[in-house]
């Protein structure tokens, strides 16, 4: 007699079946058989009712002999199956989901399984689950330590990149493979299905652009600059006439006949308060409080480069691109290492990007803006400057009136993000006005307090002084807007160049002739990578080039422009530095050379860009093995 077991060895038969109906030899026996189990929708359905069946058993056999204290619903309408090995084990998180309100399916269930959970996957399982919840088991440890359910997005195996589009997760190796002494750098891992992209490792490897700018801050950052502009473009262009933010303002403050004059001119910039973390608060609240940090690194330990060395505690060069007032409380700043910042704050929470999200509060916030008034300059996706100065004399509302209405518009709109703003009568004014009344406040300088509050402003502070300019002023002694205004302008001048010169002495003086502008006329499109240049050979750096010459030509077409003037930068490995920068995968200490073509006409295409920019790299006659490329 033929025996079908499950994974405790017990004989499985359908419940309203007797053994002998089923435990049959004969071919027709057989499909008697067959036809019996097809009543329960077929053996493998059967036997995963079974086991939901056992798992709810013994669930309920072992609640009331735990103590109350290691109970809960936590996990309630949660179904997870464990792919692997994983910490805790499978039995482990099977008795956690008994104990916690949770399911356990031994066998994934695409339609009934909500979440996966796994250490680490091969590519083609990857593929097969683009589309699932992956999380690690973390994800379970870590909620029954808090209390409860933690957001899944926190513990993503893979992300999935920007919502919405197809998901190239970046694989994980245990081990890290290394750069070999030649230089090469292991290939792609290939897909024979046509329809997903392999994973790309460096520039060269298909599809690796595309994979680079999915998860690069910087690029969306100035995609959607240009896409802020060119939505206010659109709203100025559509607009009908009404505004119905002033309507709201006027309902709230009444009608007013101010005797008093009103102030010449308005300008407010209007800045979100460290937004990327902002936005990823808002879904999650648990951590409301809590020192947070957004960046692409979670535990602070970096990945060494060179062969033979363990990831190092507090080396990770993952970059913090925001960082909330309470993590700044440690001494954090944006941009620092994630491992530094670690080593100041050891309770630091990490969370992911969500760069869908951050263009859907984005486009919130200048909808809202747009209700009162289209004199908007886009700045970026999180900041913007707007004159007011119509809205206030309409209306007789204060600069301070208005501003706090207008914030608590956008934290209401945008579902808990905090803006902060700074009035006066001129855009550098406003700036430096904002920077004192964050974090979630704002600040109307007038005329008569401008000397005043210049005298301690710090000039960094000031618009497009850099790093180069600050080693200037170091050797000037000056460190304030007040030292800076006692520099002849004559010296200003030898130092800093003509025009450079004469902005700086006005704006020590809070002098600023701009205005409110969102036509600008772009300069420059350019598209960099300076990650992943791990090329060996001239054809690899041609590909390549041709595919980041399609990226600019986009860029082109989106910013309705085409250039003249096309430049080639590319960071080359100083002599000093090592072969491998201590980054992983990064370029390390470098030196930059540049060299240019004018075309004969302006051109947006790819293929005329790719063809002169191979052209200027085989003049310099570089070795490949030593470029970055900008």
């Amino acid at each position: 007699m033929k025996k079908v077991t499950g994974p405790g060895g017990g004989l499985l038969q359908p419940l309203d079946c007797n053994p002998s109906d089923i435990a049959l030899h004969s071919d027709d026996e057989a499909d008697h058989r067959e036809g019996e189990w097809a009543k329960h929708g077929g053996y493998m359905q059967f036997k995963k009712r079974k086991l939901l069946a056992q798992f709810d058993e013994a669930a309920d056999k072992i609640l009331p002999e735990a103590a109350e204290e290691f109970r809960s619903n936590i996990f309630h309408g949660i179904a997870v199956h464990v792919n692997g090995h994983t910490d805790p084990s499978a039995d482990e998180i099977k008795r956690i989901m008994m104990l916690h309100g949770g399911q356990f399916h031994l066998y994934y269930n695409r339609q009934t399984t909500g979440f996966i959970i796994a250490s680490i996957l091969p590519y083609t399982k990857i593929v097969q689950l683009k589309a699932k919840q992956v999380v690690k088991p973390e994800w379970i440890s870590e909620s029954l330590r808090a209390g409860k359910l933690l957001p899944w997005k926190d513990f993503e195996l893979y992300p999935l990149g920007a919502r919405g589009a197809q998901p190239q997760p970046e694989l994980q190796p245990k081990e890290p493979k290394r750069r070999s002494s030649k230089g090469a750098f292991p290939a792609a891992i290939s897909d024979n299905n046509p329809d997903h992209h392999p994973i790309a490792h460096k520039a060269g490897d298909p599809n690796y652009l595309n994979q680079y700018y999915a998860r690069s801050r910087l690029h969306h950052l100035s995609l959607w600059k240009v896409e802020a502009k060119q939505l206010v473009e659109r709203l100025q262009e559509e607009h009908d006439g009404t505004f119905p933010g002033v309507e709201r303002l006027l309902a709230h403050f009444g009608a007013r006949h101010d005797p008093r004059s009103s102030p010449r001119s308005v300008i407010m910039h209007i800045d979100f308060d460290c937004f990327f973390v902002s936005v990823g608060l808002l879904s999650r609240p648990h951590l409301a409080g809590k020192p947070v940090a957004c960046c692409h690194g979670k535990s602070g330990h970096g990945k060494m480069a060179t062969a033979g060395q363990h990831d190092q505690p507090f080396n990770s060069k993952s970059e913090v691109a925001s960082c909330n007032y309470e993590a700044r409380k440690k001494g954090l700043k944006n941009g620092m290492y994630l491992g530094p910042a670690k080593q100041l704050c050891p309770e630091l929470v990490t969370i992911p990007y969500e760069f869908e999200e951050y263009k859907r509060i984005s486009t919130i916030f200048y909808q809202v803006v747009a209700g009162y008034t289209l004199h908007i300059e886009a700045i970026s996706c999180d900041e913007m400057l707007v004159d007011c100065t119509q809205i206030i004399r309409d209306i007789f509302v204060s600069p301070e009136e208005f501003a706090g209405f207008l914030r608590q518009e956008i934290f209401d709109a945008s579902g808990g993000c905090h803006a902060s703003a700074g009035l006066s009568h001129n855009p550098l004014l406003a700036r430096l006005a904002t920077k004192k009344a964050k974090p979630n406040g704002h600040l109307f300088l007038e005329e008569d307090q401008v000397s005043a509050f210049l005298v301690d402003i710090p000039i960094r502070d000031l618009p497009g002084v850099g790093y180069s300019a600050m080693e200037k002023f170091h050797q000037l002694n000056a460190k304030t807007c007040g030292d800076l205004s006692k520099i002849p302008l004559s010296e200003l001048k030898t130092v800093f160049g003509q025009k450079i010169g004469q902005k700086l002495h006005n704006y020590a003086r809070g002098m600023d002739d701009r205005g409110v502008f969102n036509h600008t006329t772009r300069k420059s499109v350019s598209a960099e990578i300076n990650y992943g240049m791990r090329m060996t050979q001239f054809d690899e750096f041609k590909t390549f080039f041709e595919e980041l010459s399609r990226e600019v030509e986009t860029r082109l077409h989106t910013a309705r422009v085409r250039g003249q003037t096309l430049t080639l930068k590319l960071l080359l490995r100083h002599p000093d530095a090592p072969v491998e920068p201590e980054k992983f995968m990064g370029c390390g200490h470098c030196t930059s050379v540049n060299k240019s073509v004018s075309l004969v006409q302006p051109t947006d295409s790819a293929e005329v860009i790719a063809r002169e920019g191979v052209s200027l790299f085989r003049k310099l006659a570089i070795d490949v093995k030593e470029v970055c490329i900008h």
